[in-house]
């Protein structure tokens, strides 16, 4: 069934793309403004990944043929950019999954309404009919927490694609901006009596490449604010969830299932993290 998420998913599905576009024009703008775009940015506050390569790796000062000596730090604009690209398309088609399956458990919470609103005691008159009806309660409620935190979190998950497309979209129109002065400054540089046009150029620019830079800390430090509360909100309410089911059905069943997904997602993460793929800490 269609949902929101399946459209936006839609209008979303380039957030790849302009990730790759941000990080591809911003080396070519390493070109012409390396001093700004390769020197570290300040990532204290931009997730504990980035702020152990800010503690670990130490900047190196590198003579370059133009530009002479110039400063490149482990979290400059290109490395911050490479590490932020997401198919957000792909997170909201999960948006799009998780809410159909919340509306699979709306649908059969429905059904065990009409069973429950069914039993009373001119069905049957013994303590059968109480303990069915008690327990067929506690099971309404169960698939309702359920089916209320799949809502939650396609919702909350959805928020966060959407703000990383914004961050994608930024970065690759600045970005590219600066590409595109970079490539008129190189074309103008090996034309004869044009040096001060190129130059002027590289002047007009230095003001964006300087800009840059402040603009995806920022961006970054509110991604990592939303990242961490989004987790903290969706892991408090499945761990209320999982309390709630143990407590109603009496059989540890929501404790074992949290446990389970628990050790599903660090087996995935390590997987990416082995292949290389560290950008999937670059929300923390």
């Amino acid at each position: 069934m269609s949902n929101t998420y399946d459209s936006m998913a839609g209008a979303l599905s380039s957030g790849n793309e302009l990730g790759n576009v941000a990080l591809v024009s911003s080396l070519i703008a390493c070109t012409v403004w390396p001093e700004h775009l390769l020197a570290p940015i300040p990532a204290a506050k931009s997730g504990i990944l980035l702020s152990q390569l800010e503690k670990r790796v130490p900047v190196k000062t590198v003579n370059l043929p133009v530009h002479g000596a110039v400063d490149v730090g482990p979290t400059n604009v290109p490395t911050r950019l490479a590490l932020i690209r997401t198919d957000t398309g792909k997170m909201l088609q999960a948006c799009s999954r998780i809410h159909e399956s919340g509306s699979a458990g709306l649908r059969y919470l429905e059904e065990l309404n009409k069973q429950y609103y069914s039993v009373s005691p001119a069905t049957w008159e013994s303590n059968d009919q109480a303990a069915y009806s008690k327990q067929l309660l506690d099971y309404r409620n169960s698939v309702q927490n359920t089916y209320c935190l799949a809502w939650e979190t396609a919702l909350l998950t959805s928020i966060v694609a959407v703000l990383r497309f914004v961050q994608l979209a930024i970065a690759a129109v600045i970005a590219g901006i600066l590409a595109a002065m970079a490539i008129a400054y190189w074309a103008l540089v090996f034309i004869p009596f044009t040096t001060a046009a190129a130059q002027s150029i590289r002047t007009a620019g230095t003001a964006i490449a300087r800009t840059l830079p402040t603009i995806i800390r920022v961006m970054d430090e509110i991604m990592v604010k939303v990242g961490w509360v989004h987790a903290g909100i969706l892991s408090a309410r499945t761990l209320q969830a999982a309390v709630s089911d143990s407590m109603r059905l009496d059989d540890g069943a929501g404790f074992r299932v949290l446990g389970g997904a628990a050790v599903e997602v660090l087996g995935d993460l390590v997987k990416k993290l082995t292949k290389g793929q560290v950008n999937v800490l670059s929300g923390f």
